[in-house]
């Protein structure tokens, strides 16, 4: 196939260059496409540098470009045009956007990894998914207006780690999730964005966002979070994520659910917060955590602990799992590698296990806190190498101590925190 192609075809089907490695220019004046659909047109025409003149009856350019690293330019786009998702995702030598029709609805990923792009055009007000859409853009300085048709920001700058300006977040938008996840330069009570009440969902709202030289949380990060929605305001989920530097938890408020992954990674967090009576999710809650040492006391309300503790090297001490409804403990003690003494619930009232026990029971750990990947050949059963589990007679008490690193079993006469 030729480096240049005029494409003179009726019908053509929408993958017929997909993968093609030889084109490198092509026009399309004259081409019609099956269903006027480009859908994975050029996909992976990594030597393909433009393409001009895309007929107007074209409605969907859904992944037309996908992973075209050395395409530069682009043709203008056709009023037909509805669905853009993935359409430009990893043109990485792209660096001047084409302006986006008033037609389209979706610009899912649609610019995703576009590593060189510094402009872009003006989002239409007929668009309602930026979910992804300028992911990993690290050249982009400025952002664009954001209509007020916008409902899903989900991640939309995620490490534009050179934004300079922050979006203004429409009161349109309902889910603003990880908007400026690693977006560094937007660290501060004059750049970070005012948050409208018409967001419901906010998770990793600081996530990669540290300088690295705060050991405890901004008192305006606290602010901004408590000026959110109720909705807003039931989850951590990531928001301090990777933070290196930090070293105090700030309270967390009993309005909180959802603390997954909520200091994960953060290497040098000393003091962990007290966990309120209202969270049902910590899973990878302090995975990373290096330097934590004591675990806070885990309360009657948690379902989810899977990895809430995984690669805390240097936890000890006595750990408390009040609650008796952990569906969930795989890995949550991983690469853990200090003595540990772990109190769960066993039994309830009626004798029968708890869901807790079942749970730790079912993850299985060795002697180190890891996963226990030994099985007996003929059996699905994992072997438990390293804890068993015995009963007081106090009923809604009954608890059980673990000793880890090979240590006994012990059942105390009484628990105290």
């Amino acid at each position: 196939m030729p480096n240049y192609i005029n494409v003179n075809t009726v019908n053509l089907n929408s993958n017929i260059f997909a993968n093609n490695q030889t084109v490198v220019n092509v026009d399309l004046r004259n081409t019609a496409w099956t269903n006027n659909s480009m859908y994975d047109a050029f996909h992976g025409c990594t030597n393909l540098q433009s393409v001009n003149n895309i007929n107007n009856n074209v409605t969907n350019m859904s992944q037309t470009f996908f992973n075209c690293e050395n395409l530069a330019n682009v043709p203008a786009i056709p009023n037909s045009i509805t669905r853009m998702y993935r359409t430009f995702m990893r043109c990485s030598n792209l660096a001047n956007a084409p302006i986006i029709p008033n037609s389209v609805t979706n610009m899912f990923q649609t610019f995703y990894s576009c590593t060189n792009l510094v402009n872009v055009p003006a989002i239409p007000n007929s668009v309602t998914d930026m979910y992804e859409t300028f992911l990993d853009c690290t050249s982009l300085v400025n952002v664009p207006i954001i209509p007020n048709s916008v409902t899903n920001m989900f991640f939309t700058f995620m490490r534009c780690t050179n934004l300079i300006n922050a979006p203004v977040i429409p009161n349109s938008v309902i889910d603003a999730s990880g908007l400026l996840t690693n977006c560094s330069q937007l660290f501060s009570p004059e750049k970070y964005p005012e948050i409208p009440q018409s967001v419901q969902k906010f998770d990793s709202m600081f996530n990669g966002m540290s300088t690295n030289t705060e050991t405890d949380v901004p008192q305006w990060c606290l602010d901004k979070w408590n000026s959110c929605s109720a909705n807003v305001k039931t989850s951590m989920a990531g928001m301090f994520q990777y933070w290196k530097a930090l070293v105090n938890a700030p309270t967390i408020p009993n309005s909180v659910t959802n603390m997954y992954s909520t200091f994960f990674g953060c290497i040098n967090l000393v003091n962990a917060p007290e966990i309120p009576n209202s969270v049902t999710n910590m899973g990878f809650t302090f995975r990373n955590c290096h330097n934590i040492i004591n675990a806070p006391g885990i309360p009657d309300s948690v379902i989810d602990m899977r990895q809430t503790f995984r690669d805390c090297t240097n936890l000890t001490g006595n750990v408390y799992i009040h609650s008796n409804q952990i569906t969930n403990a795989t890995n949550c003690f991983a690469s853990t590698v200090l003595t540990k003494n772990v109190y769960i619930p066993f039994t309830y009232e009626n004798g029968t296990n708890t869901a807790t026990y079942n749970s730790f029971i079912n993850a299985g750990y060795d002697e180190n806190g890891t996963k226990d990947e030994v099985y007996l050949k003929d059996l699905n059963t994992p072997v438990i190498v390293d804890y068993e589990y015995t009963t007081l007679d106090s009923g809604k008490v009954d608890l059980t101590k673990y000793i880890g690193a090979g240590g006994a079993i012990v059942t105390p006469l009484e628990i105290e925190e």
